[in-house]
């Protein structure tokens, strides 16, 4: 995954854009998706997926499933939270 905070067209906003490379079982071909967020004081990743499952869609505007991925606590103190950025 990998993201890029910068100002959205025209409007000074800021929003972080997230490549997120999803795969629809563990037989099928892995494949990129590009997502664009808001962007929020002290977001880290979680903040970030937690984001775009509220409004699971492309920067293109095509609805996907939402990102999955193992949890714990997501109190961020032990690190089993932790995934390949």
């Amino acid at each position: 995954m990998a993201h890029d905070a910068t100002p959205a067209a025209g409007v000074g906003r800021r929003t972080i854009r997230l490549k997120i490379k999803r795969q629809d079982g563990p037989t099928s071909p892995a494949y990129w998706q590009d997502f664009e967020i808001p962007y929020k004081p002290s977001m880290n990743v979680i903040s970030c997926l937690l984001e775009i499952q509220k409004r699971p869609a492309t920067t293109s505007g095509q609805g996907v499933a939402p990102p999955t991925w193992d949890q714990a606590c997501l109190e961020e103190v032990c690190g089993s939270c932790t995934m390949v950025i």
